[in-house]
C-alpha cells in the first residue's frame, strides 16, 4: 500500500476514534498502522504518523496532553511546549506510564 493510501486509511481512524471518544492517545498511530500492515518498518510508522499528527492538528483545535490509563478519569494535564511526540507505546510497558493524547482546546 502506498503512503498517501496509507494516511488516508490512518486519518479516518483518527477521525472516528475522535469523533467517538472525544480524545485521540498518539500510539493509536503506530498500533493502526501495523494493524494495516504488519511488517512496515519503524522509520515508516514515525513518517506516517508525523503526517497523520500534523493533518489532523491542523484540521482541529486541538491541545496536547498527558493521561494516564484508563483515560476515561480524566486524569489528564498539560504536555509542555516542545513535548516531543511519542507516536508509539511498548505493549508491555507500565500501565502508570503517561502517555500523549490529543483533546479539544
Amino acid at each position: 500500500m502506498k503512503d498517501d493510501e496509507l494516511l488516508r486509511v490512518l486519518l479516518d481512524d483518527v477521525e472516528e476514534t475522535y469523533a467517538t471518544e472525544g480524545w485521540f492517545p498518539l500510539y493509536n498511530l503506530a498500533w493502526a498502522l501495523r494493524g494495516i500492515l504488519p511488517s512496515i518498518p519503524p522509520e515508516r510508522i514515525e513518517l506516517l504518523s508525523r503526517q497523520a499528527y500534523d493533518l489532523f492538528t491542523r484540521r482541529h483545535d486541538v491541545r496536547l496532553v498527558w493521561g494516564r490509563w484508563p483515560l476515561s478519569n480524566g486524569e489528564m494535564w498539560p504536555a509542555q511546549p516542545g513535548t516531543p511526540l511519542d507516536f508509539d507505546l511498548d505493549p508491555e510497558g507500565d500501565v502508570n506510564e503517561p502517555l500523549l493524547v490529543l483533546v479539544p482546546a
